[in-house]
């Protein structure tokens, strides 16, 4: 499968569960982006590709599909979808974490708790 055939299907992937999400191309580089979120996949080496995602200003995902399959397709999108909104972080079919629940959570960390008997 050509690189572009195989961007076009994380593509496709992506804006299934973010619709929002933009791409380009930028010579061999295809950007993704979602706000402040950047995901970009470029040449790393003759039939490798290096996927890069920043979130919040800092690098949090680099990734060396080796292949472009429709395996590989599925796996990059997940990572974009995964890092472009938290609340999918366990996986794509569904939201984990609604609103409230992601609020309620990060307003203030909540201490450990101890089990009895685990002391």
């Amino acid at each position: 499968m050509t690189e572009h055939s195989w961007a076009e299907l994380v593509t496709r992937g992506v804006r299934a569960r973010l619709p929002e999400v933009r791409a380009a191309r930028r010579g061999l580089t295809i950007v993704w982006t979602r706000g402040a979120a950047v995901a970009t996949i470029a040449p790393a080496a003759p039939g490798l590709w290096e996927l890069m995602i920043v979130a919040n200003g800092r690098l949090v995902c680099r990734t060396y599909p080796e292949r472009t399959d429709v395996d590989t397709s599925h796996v990059a999108a997940g990572n974009i979808i995964s890092y472009f909104d938290i609340r999918r972080c366990r996986g794509t079919e569904q939201l984990t974490f609604d609103d409230a629940e992601m609020k309620r959570t990060t307003r203030a960390a909540r201490p450990l708790q101890s089990e009895p008997g685990n002391r």
